[in-house]
């Protein structure tokens, strides 16, 4: 819940943001008369000549609430005129922000901001927490997770057999037997390891029975009589046996296993055998992600939208090579549609996650597979005047380049954020 209110607090203070870099609007006009407060510049009007500051100086409460409120809502009316030129002409959108047209349109930088931040609120909406435990669920649950996981411990003593079948053959061959011995010695340690947090969570749920059973004789509710701490344990041990089970799962083949690449590549990690390099700092902050996974992942989402802006420096390197030879082109022309597209790809991911979030995985994988290169030609032919076949050959190195630029981010995010 404490992120969701973050990230609605954030989004609160992106879009006061970008009005704020919007500048000021017009509020009523005041005849202004001696001196600007702000420059000291003689007044002749209602805003200053030389800074532009209002003439007439609010001093009120009512004056902040009120500026508040005009800057979100003027910043609102220019984003219903940007948007729709965001999505379906994007191209028109950046050739008018470049030509001068820029007080009918919101910047491009201040949609950049107010866009990431929404797009991570939105993340934010996917990633439910879930409920603390209560006792009675606790003792069910454990109780049928035994049930379930008693199989799957059968399951591993036969990989053990079945390993120690391969190294009595191979020994009987002549074979190397060294790589066979480790992996039996692995499936026997792991073996061990599943049947002591199996014992532990039995033991638990004794303990939780014993506690309900002594309260309703009692006459007091079952959750009077357990410790606030009994839930959080029976859920550790919970998570402990479900961790251990997938992982002989996933090296020794057990069915009905629930399998990720990132379980793969965690494991890869933690193997005693992984995860060396020849920068310690690099493998201690490795360890350090695997060992506390959410913490680590807290760390690299604040960092990602910390430094989202980088995504401009590192895209506009790569843009210039494409349009070096061109006259009339610069690095200024670049940026825009650097940051305009930026936008547009935050919006799409906004799309894709809430399709993902409503069950519609074929149309959020379509969004994410097509939509990008459409939107990338469709901006390159209007913002830059290319014809057909120049703006396809660019669109097809963009999206190579966008690859690139996303691993290079990812990369920095990385450094950054296990630090």
């Amino acid at each position: 819940m404490s992120e969701e209110i973050e990230s609605v607090g954030a989004l609160s203070t992106a879009t006061l943001a970008a009005a704020a870099l919007e500048g000021e609007a017009a509020h009523a006009a005041h005849e202004g008369h001696g001196n600007c407060a702000n420059c000291q510049a003689p007044l002749s009007g209602p805003f200053c000549r030389m800074c532009g500051q209002q003439a007439h100086i609010h001093r009120s409460l009512l004056h902040l609430v009120e500026e508040f409120v005009h800057g979100v809502f003027h910043f609102e009316a220019k984003g219903w005129r940007t948007i729709p030129l965001l999505i379906f002409r994007p191209g028109v959108l950046t050739r008018r922000y470049i030509d001068g047209q820029r007080k009918t349109y919101v910047s491009p930088l201040a949609l950049f901001l107010f866009m990431v931040f929404l797009m991570f609120f939105v993340a934010s909406l996917g990633s439910k927490q879930s409920e603390p435990m209560r006792t009675a669920d606790a003792v069910s649950g454990i109780q049928a997770l035994i049930a379930s996981r008693n199989v799957a411990i059968a399951e591993t003593k036969a990989a053990v057999d079945k390993a120690t079948a391969e190294l009595e053959a191979a020994r009987k061959e002549g074979k190397d037997t060294a790589e066979l011995q480790e992996n039996l010695d692995d499936a026997i340690e792991d073996q061990k390891n599943a049947e002591k947090v199996l014992l532990r969570l039995s033991e638990e749920s004794a303990k939780l029975m014993e506690a309900v059973k002594a309260a309703k004789d009692a006459g007091q509710p079952a959750e009077a009589a357990v410790p606030a701490s009994a839930g959080a344990d029976v859920e550790t041990h919970t998570a402990d046996l479900q961790s251990a089970i997938d992982k002989i799962a996933r090296e020794r083949g057990v069915k009905g296993s629930n399998v990720t690449w990132t379980d793969r590549l965690i494991d890869k990690l933690k193997h005693k055998n992984a995860g060396h390099s020849d920068f310690p700092a690099v493998d201690a902050a490795i360890h350090h992600a695997i060992e506390n996974p959410e913490l680590a992942l807290y760390k690299l989402k604040n960092t990602t939208y910390k430094y989202s802006f980088m995504l401009v420096p590192i895209s506009l390197p790569f843009l210039w090579l494409m349009f070096f030879w061109r006259r009339g082109v610069g690095m200024f022309d670049h940026a825009v549609f650097v940051l305009y597209s930026l936008c547009f790809m935050s919006l799409l991911f906004d799309g894709v996650m809430l399709a993902g979030m409503a069950g519609w995985s074929a149309v959020a994988a379509n969004l994410a597979i097509w939509v990008p290169p459409v939107h990338m030609f469709v901006q390159l032919r209007s913002a830059y005047g290319l014809g057909t076949f120049s703006a396809l050959w660019r669109t097809v190195a963009l999206t190579i380049v966008a690859a690139i630029v996303l691993l290079l981010f990812i990369v920095l995010v990385l450094m950054l954020s296990m630090h």
